[in-house]
């Protein structure tokens, strides 16, 4: 429990350096899916409040899950949830030009939605299945 405090006091110093690395993102999803409700939730906000960052680690190959993580940790949160939705579709053309942004897209059902087409919102448990179908990830 202290080592595990330890850790998000330093990853909430590295955060933006480590979400923008592909291997650093894969330490953010590990902490996002094994730290405590409150750890991981100050976390994405933390993510959050850097303007364009969950797109950037969207980007990379590892980032995908973290992202994917970071929106299942955000579920319940309303406000938090349609912020990280905003950022991921104000940097659409960005994650459309990558193929990792493209998968976000696609796991995050966001994709027709940014191409202009009409599209119903995500239904309930969606980011689970996203979950799933990235491997569990």
């Amino acid at each position: 429990e202290d080592q595990q405090a330890a850790i998000f006091s330093e990853l909430s110093i590295t955060f933006p350096d480590l979400c923008r690395n592909s291997h650093g993102a894969a330490v953010v999803h590990v902490a996002l899916s094994h730290g405590e409700t409150s750890q991981s939730l100050a976390l994405c906000r933390s993510i959050l409040g850097v303007p364009g960052l969950l797109a950037q680690m969207g980007c990379c190959r590892h980032g995908v899950p973290a992202v994917i993580e970071v929106f299942g940790v955000l579920e319940g949160e309303h406000r938090d949830l349609q912020q990280a939705r905003c950022e991921i579709i104000g940097h659409a053309a960005v994650l459309r030009d990558c193929r990792h942004g493209r998968q976000v897209l696609a796991a995050l059902e966001l994709a027709a939605l940014v191409a202009g087409a009409e599209s119903k919102a995500a239904p309930r448990g969606s980011i689970r299945a996203a979950k799933a179908a990235n491997g569990g990830a």
